[in-house]
Order: structure tokens, then C-alpha cells, then sequence
């Protein structure tokens, strides 16, 4: 599911599109499922697949407090995920799957300079970046960067739990912390 919204992300910013609406399951682009809660995702020999669509959008910040369509997408816009109010931004007991050394890394990762995202995964993987890219070939946006690092690791599940100094994790019933892996593999990308 996060590989879909990541290609969603991925090809809005192809388009210089800044918000994505509507967006609803997609597989194999024969029936739309539009669910808050759900989504269609079919097992194939190597690997599960879920097709997302949206519409793509672009918001002029410059005009008040409304949101218009404008010809261009505001410069540096970025899009994430809304604060999840999972937990607060300065409290590392409270991140699921995480042993003692991934919270020390994530205690360091809040003193680094923005932007900056932090991702775990349910086998105790992490991964963590800031600022620009050391490479110019690696996606600008720390969070894909993030999320990237944590599957090369072949982290389970990786998922967003915070971008710059907000919590965007949300918990889900699929992924319940049931042990914390005693040696979490970790990686931090680090920024120019």
C-alpha cells in the first residue's frame, strides 16, 4: 500500500501537482473500490500488489486562506501525511517495534535540521534521513528516501512514523507490536 501512495506521490510530482483527490483502489483498473478503511490487494508469485488512483491537483497558497487552482505548484511544496496524534514528537517510548538502540537513534534523529523523516517497520527495521541528499540520483523528499532505505533493508511493513517534527503514524490492526526485535537493524541516510 505504501509503494502505491509513494508512486501516486511520485507521479503528482511528475505533473507539478501539489494534492491528490479522491484517491480509491485501483487493482488490475477493473472496479473502483472507494473505502476510508479499505483497499483491494491481490497476492501474486512474488509479491502483493494494490493499484491506487486519484485525481491530481494543484493549490495556489499565495490567495488568502482558500485554496485555488493555480498553474503552478508552490516551490519546495511537499506532501505527507496529516499529524496522526499518535504520540508526541519527543517521546521514543512510545515507537512501536523499536528496541533501546533504534530509540537512541531516534533521539538523535530529532536534533538533526530539517527536512527530515523517520521510518519503522514491524521487524524492528528503522531508517532515518535529513536534509538533502548525499546523491543528487536519491529522491529529494526525505520521507521516500526513508521509506526506500527501510525496504533495501527488507524491513516488514516499513511505514512513516514521523516527517520534520511531526507524528504522522497511525496504528492498524494488521500491524500490532508484538515483540521488539533484539537487535533492529537500522540505517540513517544523511543529508548535505
Amino acid at each position: 500500500m505504501q509503494n502505491a501512495l509513494l508512486d501516486l506521490v511520485q507521479q503528482a510530482r511528475a505533473r507539478n501537482a501539489n494534492v491528490l483527490v479522491g484517491i480509491v483502489s485501483y487493482y488490475d483498473r477493473l472496479a473502483v473500490m472507494n473505502s476510508p478503511t479499505q483497499y483491494e490487494c491481490h497476492a501474486g508469485t512474488t509479491r502483493a500488489i494494490v493499484d491506487l488512483k486519484a485525481r491530481l491537483g494543484k493549490i495556489d497558497h499565495s490567495v488568502g486562506t482558500s485554496a485555488s487552482v493555480a498553474a503552478q505548484a508552490p516551490p519546495g511544496a511537499r506532501l505527507f501525511p496529516p499529524a496522526s496524534g499518535f504520540a508526541d514528537i519527543s517521546d521514543s517510548r512510545h515507537i512501536p517495534f523499536l528496541d533501546q538502540q533504534g530509540r537512541e537513534a531516534y533521539q538523535l534523529w530529532l536534533t538533526r535540521v530539517g527536512p527530515k523523516a523517520f521510518v519503522i517497520a514491524e521487524d524492528g527495521h528503522w531508517a532515518q534521513t535529513w536534509g538533502n541528499p548525499p546523491d543528487q540520483n536519491l529522491p529529494r523528499d526525505p520521507a521516500v528516501r526513508a521509506l526506500q532505505v527501510c525496504y533495501n533493508l527488507s524491513g516488514r511493513n516499513c511505514q512513516l512514523y514521523a516527517i520534520d517534527s511531526t507524528v504522522v503514524y497511525r496504528a492498524s490492526t494488521a500491524a500490532q507490536p508484538t515483540r521488539q526485535s533484539p537487535a533492529g537493524t537500522a540505517a540513517a541516510l544523511a543529508g548535505e
